[in-house]
């Protein structure tokens, strides 16, 4: 009796290829919507921040009865040279997002806190970034700033970071404030009261623009304008300006002269709009063509225009 054999067939060299192409094509569709679950978890992770961020402001509020406000100077130093903390709203509000511990490491060396990322201040989609000087200090950045005005005219005013000019208060109408103009002016607190455009429509603090290449760990000139990090005073490291509209952080990449195009603005990493919380502590989205001058009103505590949220 002769044995029955069994041939198993294998797989050809053109079907094998028909898998890895559906396969391959699979993989093409899965891809952009995990990528959008994960933009999506990421701009969810960066509203919360900025809602963490109002929580911290009405707390600082309530504990000491006005606003905190931005220092007078980018050093952000702790010996108060100029009557006043130089350091910005973001050291302030430090006990208020749970990282005492950094405060602390602040207090005792500003050089040792600085070198530390606080998480809340971070966007996700971003990531954390840190710059490295020539000398040698590694300094964590923020992407989170508070209001930096302009006047009824929209016109930008240069002294406003100038030492030895003349400063000019209007450059100071958001619900976050300058504390002082380095040794020539200390200027006064203020609290929630002072903002009568009402708290619901006035931008308290947002997300800014960040160029593409300020994502990695690069020297000047790309972090010049961001020093020292996120512990900054009055400079663009914890202020933006409303006196230009924002813009997404790949609008514009051209680094050879520092504008507000590149270091000012506000904006952010997500698409069609950025993350802004109001004084009232609710976060709202703000598209990118919103005009400049309602900008401007939204990022204004007593210019006495309410805007419509539609407008914005």
């Amino acid at each position: 009796m002769v044995g029955m054999r069994s041939h198993r067939r294998g797989f050809t060299l053109i079907e094998l290829l028909v898998v890895i192409a559906i396969i391959a094509i699979l993989i093409g569709l899965l891809l952009p919507a995990v990528q959008k679950v994960r933009d999506a978890a990421d701009r969810t992770q960066c509203r919360n921040n900025l809602h963490q961020i109002g929580l911290a402001v009405h707390n600082f509020h309530s504990t000491t009865g006005y606003l905190p406000q931005n220092g007078g100077y980018h050093d952000a130093d702790v010996s108060q040279p100029y009557g006043y903390p130089e350091q910005g709203w973001t050291v302030h509000l430090l006990p208020y997002v749970e990282a005492d511990a950094i405060l602390s490491l602040f207090t005792q060396n500003p050089t040792n806190g600085r070198a530390k990322p606080v998480k809340t201040y971070v966007c996700p989609s971003r990531g954390p970034r840190t710059c490295v000087t020539s000398w040698g200090a590694i300094y964590y950045m923020g992407d989170y700033a508070c209001v930096h005005t302009a006047k009824d005219n929209g016109a930008w005013i240069t002294p406003a970071w100038q030492d030895t000019m003349v400063d000019d208060p209007d450059c100071y109408r958001g619900i976050i404030t300058r504390a002082g103009h380095i040794d020539r002016k200390r200027y006064p607190k203020i609290n929630f009261d002072h903002v009568t455009d009402g708290t619901s429509s006035t931008m308290m603090i947002a997300e800014k623009r960040v160029g593409l290449l300020q994502y990695n760990v690069l020297w000047d000139p790309y972090y010049w304008w961001e020093l020292p990090g996120w512990t900054c005073g009055w400079d663009w490291g914890s202020s933006r300006t409303v006196c230009v509209p924002p813009q997404p952080d790949n609008s514009h990449q051209d680094y050879t002269n520092f504008n507000t195009d590149q270091t000012q603005r506000f904006g952010g990493p997500h698409a069609g709009l950025m993350n802004a919380v109001m004084g009232d502590g609710s976060v709202t989205g703000i598209k990118y063509d919103v005009s400049q001058n309602v900008f401007r009103y939204l990022g204004q505590r007593n210019d006495g225009v309410i805007l419509d949220p539609g407008s914005y």
